[in-house]
């Protein structure tokens, strides 16, 4: 629900709603736990949504944190994507630097698991952007190349999507 909420701009009822799950998940479980991690982490994306970048970084932080004591395997989808959010927001931050290093560390830990890598990779958009803004330009482009490539391979790819990628691919070069 909170979600669909911010899905259509009604952020404070959004964060109400997510607050009032995270309340009722603490009530019944450790704060270390991938359900805590996931509802820390819509409630940090709420707050990005809204720009307000710093709360978000926060609760993001949080989230991966909650994620990380849960004993998660280095290689688990759940943890890239919390590390790929902070990162993210970072971004907006102008936190180039820290972005990049969770974005490696995204990277290494997905790479632990060489079945799941081959399946997933982990190149990203925004990944390249925090290559870009540390001067490593020609890491972006080979990465954006291959997912230009891949996402032209597609039966369907959402043109703003593959603009996008394109955009990043340009600046790159």
């Amino acid at each position: 629900l909170g979600h669909s909420l911010s899905a259509q701009g009604k952020f404070s009822e959004a964060e109400l709603n997510v607050r009032e799950g995270l309340n009722l998940l603490l009530a019944y479980t450790t704060r270390n736990t991938p359900e805590v991690g996931r509802t820390l982490a819509n409630l940090g994306l709420i707050k990005l949504q809204q720009g307000r970048t710093e709360q978000a970084a926060d609760l993001l932080r949080q989230a991966l944190e909650a994620i990380e004591a849960s004993q998660a395997r280095s290689y688990s989808p759940i943890l890239a994507e919390r590390r790929a959010e902070l990162a993210f927001a970072l971004q907006m931050q102008d936190r180039w630097a820290e972005s990049l290093a969770l974005f490696e560390a995204r990277d290494r830990g997905l790479r632990s698991n060489a079945a799941q890598f081959a399946r997933t990779g982990s190149a990203r958009s925004d990944w390249a952007h925090a290559l870009i803004r540390n001067g490593r330009a020609d890491e972006a482009v080979e990465m954006m190349q291959r997912i230009v490539a891949y996402q032209q391979r597609m039966p369907y790819t959402d043109p703003q999507i593959l603009a996008r990628a394109k955009g990043f691919l340009a600046a790159a070069l």
